[in-house]
């Protein structure tokens, strides 16, 4: 493979956040070292810039580097993500687009890369775990130089995803499909926060003879005022089998500054309760008298039923000091919390969950 396109194909691995996004809007400028494009490992010094948007199902991230001595790539990039649920059939669509272009004044040249993700998926009620089944695809092309290089994969899997407090766990496996054969994957993903640090770290592998090494990332944030972060990260993802690149490993250290949207209303502060005083939680009833169920870290995320009081489900709490987070279970299986509930907020993956102190 040539060296124009290994560094064509290791730019598109720096088009997606590192971190989940805690705010709706941020901007980000880091300095670094990239992967050498032939040997995957020590490169050029650059200098890089990301601006990233964050909605409800979604997000945008803009992203350019420039070296900072005469070995390395001028970059740009964009990727798009989408997560459109439906709820009444617990399922939903996970889309997802990416771009690449370079330009390598030693060389002499310039490329360009697109690929597309889409999936359907369906959910599944497994306790404490939120649980998908996935199926779809993956597409690209490549151009560098005078070569044009286009590709597409069929991909099926499953992930179970575990929210227990200030750490989320997500395990995958995937089943990619080629002409040429079967490509199986399995990956793990952790998301932990604690007072002012958040670690983000991910391990993926390969279990095909001929797709060699494990892929790895670790990115940690430490907020320092309002908004303003210091970010660490290093990576060498696994070969991305959509055109075959080697691993390409990279650091980088900087700065993040992110803002939130002001909401329409404040949101709802958190129900706030003395040791051993009752806590009564409630909500509408969902389908006429079908069970409406409770799960939380009280439970261990295994949905327990409620009690039907005058048209609302009700459930009675005595907890020890501590923080709780808890969601309802629908009779459909899916999770849900009703705006306005005290202490409503995101759970980084699409849903709400809601919190309750005890002092």
């Amino acid at each position: 493979m040539s060296r124009r396109r290994v560094a064509l194909l290791a730019g598109l691995a720096l088009l997606a956040p590192s971190v989940p996004a805690r705010a709706q809007t941020a901007l980000s400028v880091a300095w670094g070292e990239n992967a050498d494009a032939v040997t995957g490992v020590g490169g050029a010094t650059t200098l890089s810039m990301g601006l990233s948007h964050m909605f409800g199902t979604g997000g945008l991230t803009l992203g350019g580097g420039a070296p900072l001595d005469d070995a390395g790539l001028r970059w740009a990039s964009a990727t798009g993500w989408l997560d459109l649920p439906i709820p009444a059939l617990r399922s939903g669509l996970l889309a997802g687009a990416q771009g690449f272009g370079y330009e390598d004044d030693v060389l002499d040249a310039s490329g360009r890369a697109l690929a597309a993700d889409l999936q359907a998926y369906r959910e599944l009620d497994a306790g404490p775990a939120r649980v998908r089944l996935r199926a779809g695809g993956r597409a690209g092309a490549l151009a560098a130089g005078r070569t044009t290089l286009r590709r597409a994969l069929a991909r099926a899997g499953v992930d179970a995803t575990v929210l227990t407090g200030p750490l989320i766990v997500r395990a995958s496996t995937d089943l990619w499909s080629a002409a040429e054969g079967l490509y199986p994957e399995v990956s793990l993903t952790g998301y932990a926060t604690h007072e002012a640090v958040t670690v983000h770290a991910r391990l993926s592998r390969w279990l095909h003879q001929d797709v060699p090494g494990t892929g790895w990332g670790l990115t940690a944030e430490l907020a320092l005022v309002r908004g303003l972060g210091l970010v660490a990260s290093a990576s060498q993802p696994a070969t991305d089998i959509l055109f075959f690149s080697p691993a390409q490993r990279s650091w980088s250290i900087g700065m993040r500054y992110a803002t939130r949207t002001p909401p329409a209303r404040a949101l709802p502060a958190p129900v706030i309760v003395d040791a051993g005083q009752r806590v009564r939680l409630r909500v509408d009833a969902v389908d006429g008298a079908s069970p409406v169920r409770l799960a939380g870290t009280f439970n261990g995320w295994s949905p327990e039923p409620m009690t039907l009081v005058a048209g609302r489900w009700v459930a009675d709490l005595r907890l020890q000091p501590g923080v709780y987070e808890y969601a309802f279970v629908a009779p459909d299986g899916s999770w849900f919390v009703p705006e306005g509930t005290p202490g409503r907020k995101a759970d980084g993956f699409g849903g709400f969950i809601a919190t309750i102190v005890v002092r």
